[in-house]
């Protein structure tokens, strides 16, 4: 299926395989969060976010990996739902074609959860930074993870 935010973009629910080019290409923030979070490794990661999540899409962009994205819904009567996100390098490049993809991600979760909570790290100022910049409002700092890394929760209520 071809998104119509660009023709060069590919949007799919993903294959193992791709998943597994997407770990083999994630920016280095991304790697670090997943770490400090207690991932042992980004294959690993992506492997259970196949399996567990409720929602799940990838993207690439001209052939190359850009992101997944995921939603983990942790209680369906109450409409709370927890995604998740992991960038490749290919978001270098093309910034505006990922911030528009994430804008149409975000609000498909919506339409499934109107009260999505993320966890982001508080050393990865990109992640934070998107995060606000697509509505997300940073709500307090606790720490998460196997080691009580400092972690910003971030939530967004819809309508």
């Amino acid at each position: 299926m071809t998104s119509a935010v660009s023709s060069r973009l590919h949007i799919c629910v993903p294959t193992p395989a791709q998943l597994h080019g997407l770990a083999d290409e994630l920016r280095e923030g991304d790697q670090i969060e997943l770490i400090r979070s207690g991932w042992c490794n980004p294959y690993f990661a992506l492997g259970e976010a196949l399996r567990v999540s409720d929602y799940i899409r990838y993207a690439e962009v001209d052939g190359k990996p850009m992101a997944a994205w995921g939603l983990v819904v942790t209680d369906v009567m109450q409409g709370i739902g927890y995604p998740w996100l992991l960038t490749g390098k290919a978001v270098n490049d093309h910034k505006l074609l990922f911030y528009r993809a994430s804008q149409l991600f975000v609000a498909e979760m919506l339409k499934r959860c109107p009260h999505l909570i993320v966890m982001i790290d508080a050393n990865y100022p990109r992640a934070i930074g998107w995060a606000e910049s697509i509505g997300f409002e940073m709500t307090g700092m606790l720490p998460w993870g196997p080691n009580g890394e400092p972690f910003f929760r971030a939530e967004m209520v819809g309508d």
